[in-house]
């Protein structure tokens, strides 16, 4: 009997000890987007550059092929489209830029925006359409990119494909957005994936430290991808909902060893 009941200790605290360690290495296996070069969270003290990758402006977006121009005349929307404006002054129509770099616009037809700021697309139409055949008079353009959007995933409250209203839109502002972060991040070590899908460039962003908000880089890109990692160690509640989902299995394990020594006797 005695050596029945080694056994059973035997067995509860090798159960035990899987537990704690299956517990441990729970966060880390919840990680997207490690790089080959692993970098000391203390040595991050704002903003930390651990991939180039290809060269990536961190200035105005220029209008590149695939997106969606509005562009509507301030001042007067029909001396753009010759049509009735059914919303009011505020109707506006989107234009794709295709692959080719072209957009057909209306009256002007085909142009050429690749490359361009959206101040400098406004002011080259504006310049277009107040000039030769068509001479609108004092024509105010106005052109956005209305298919903008950023990823944001990890430990954020409502994580998901978010639209870029606004060129100026800041890590802070799109954390936001997304609900903040919950308990569980890591505010150390938040990862902004920036650039080409094939050589991506990857910060890590520190958001406990104030200097960081300065960082012009922490201005949103279009297409880039925000996740803010989990601590690598289990918060509180994290810890007590592990082992709560380990420990009610393992009590019934041990109340069904104590019924059959019990019956044994």
């Amino acid at each position: 009997m005695l050596k029945t009941n080694k056994i059973v200790v035997n067995s509860i605290i090798l159960c035990l000890c899987i537990s704690v360690f299956s517990a441990c290495s729970y966060k880390t296996k919840n990680v997207f987007f490690k790089t080959d070069k692993q970098v000391p969270l203390d040595s991050v003290k704002t903003v930390y550059v651990v991939q180039q990758g290809k060269k990536v402006n961190i200035g105005p977006h220029r209008i590149e092929p695939g997106d969606r121009l509005s562009i509507k005349n301030l001042s007067n929307p029909l001396l753009i489209s010759g049509e009735p404006a059914a919303a009011g002054v505020g109707t506006e129509q989107n234009y794709q830029v295709g692959l080719d770099g072209q957009v057909i616009v209306p009256v002007i037809g085909r142009i050429n925006l690749i490359g361009l700021t959206i101040v400098e697309a406004s002011k080259k139409l504006q310049e277009l359409y107040s000039t030769g055949a068509i001479g609108l008079a004092n024509p105010v353009i106005e052109v956005k990119v209305v298919n903008m959007q950023v990823t944001v995933l990890g430990e954020v409250r409502n994580p998901g494909n978010f639209v870029l209203e606004h060129e100026e839109t800041d890590l802070i502002q799109l954390l936001g957005q997304a609900g903040g972060t919950d308990t569980r991040a890591d505010l150390r070590q938040i990862k902004i994936v920036r650039g080409d899908k094939l050589d991506p460039q990857i910060l890590l962003v520190n958001l406990r430290n104030s200097n960081t908000l300065k960082d012009p880089r922490l201005t949103i890109q279009n297409h880039d991808i925000v996740y803010v990692e989990p601590a690598k160690l289990n918060g509180t509640g994290d810890q007590l909902q592990g082992f709560t989902s380990i420990l009610q299995p393992l009590l019934l394990v041990l109340n069904a060893l104590v019924l059959v020594i019990a019956l044994r006797r």
